[in-house]
């Protein structure tokens, strides 16, 4: 779900997990390692899921997925 953050308004949009995690349950990108993945952060057990059942442990940043783009009116 796009919420419309601004990533506090960080150029690259990318957000430390040091510095804040998702305030609800969603998926987002996530990146670790060089590998960047969607994946769903779980705020109830505080862990990051790839693929509906993987759990990822060394998450280091996040950002907000983008907005989908605009369907063009046809006229």
């Amino acid at each position: 779900m796009y919420t419309g953050m601004t990533s506090y308004h960080k150029p690259n949009g990318w957000i430390s997990v040091k510095d804040s995690l998702p305030n609800t349950s969603r998926y987002v990108i996530g990146c670790f390692g060089g590998y960047v993945f969607e994946c769903w952060y779980h705020t109830v057990n505080k862990q990051w899921i790839r693929h509906g059942i993987a759990l990822v442990e060394d998450v280091t940043y996040w950002r907000e997925l983008p907005a989908p783009p605009r369907m063009e009116k046809k006229e």
